[in-house]
């Protein structure tokens, strides 16, 4: 069974709240599972609670209008999702998307502006963990930006290895193609290009970078 208060503490943005408050935190906090594939949250839905990652990995990305799938970050164990928009009420930014089997503790957005409220410190820890992920999100923005079709599958497969155990990424050749924003043969020709350069391996299901 999962030691909710435990788990809380080594989240980035409660590992310093006071004990005492993060007994309170851990009696209102609810597990919930989600599969590889599962949406966590919607971009445009009203942010109702705040999710802690205690497992997995999830992708974090916009929609434009015609589908186009936009990386912004991944996030995982220890990281949290829709933390923004509770504390700004406004609707969810983006939407996130298990990556790998996924569980979080869930907090009402009353719940954790009560604690916020309690701890003033902890708004400052969730400032620097926010400022922390820019970094990370320009570097998937280079996606975007940049031209040659295997260097933008090298971009993500870099920044999805390290969550991977030994840089051997788990995610269907289906959802990286849609996290690039390509057709999935376009991503299986990228692949090979990448193992021509000897930055990936590949084998049944799995992509090791190099």
């Amino acid at each position: 069974m999962l030691d909710k208060k435990s788990s809380l503490r080594e989240q980035d943005i409660l590992r310093n709240l006071p004990e005492n408050i993060l007994v309170k935190v851990s009696e209102v906090a609810k597990l919930k599972t989600f599969f590889q594939g599962d949406v966590l949250m919607c971009e445009g839905d009203d942010s109702k609670d705040i999710q802690f990652i205690t497992k997995g990995i999830v992708a974090v990305y916009s929609l434009l209008e015609d589908g186009t799938i936009v990386p912004i970050t991944l996030l995982h164990k220890g990281q949290s999702v829709g933390e923004l928009g509770v504390v700004t009420d406004k609707t969810r930014s983006a939407t996130v998307e298990a990556l790998s089997d996924v569980e979080t503790l869930v907090i009402s957005r009353d719940d954790f502006k009560a604690i916020l409220k309690s701890d003033p410190a902890l708004m400052q820890e969730l400032l620097k963990d926010l400022s922390g992920r820019i970094q990370k999100e320009n570097n998937l923005l280079l996606i975007q930006k940049t031209k040659h079709l295997p260097e933008k599958v090298w971009i993500l497969l870099q920044e999805l290895s390290h969550f991977f155990e030994n840089k051997t990424i788990n995610v269907s050749h289906e959802r990286l193609a849609q996290l690039v924003g390509v057709t999935r043969p376009r991503l299986t020709e990228a692949l090979h290009t990448l193992v021509d350069e000897k930055k990936i391996k590949l084998s049944f299901n799995n992509i090791t970078v190099i």
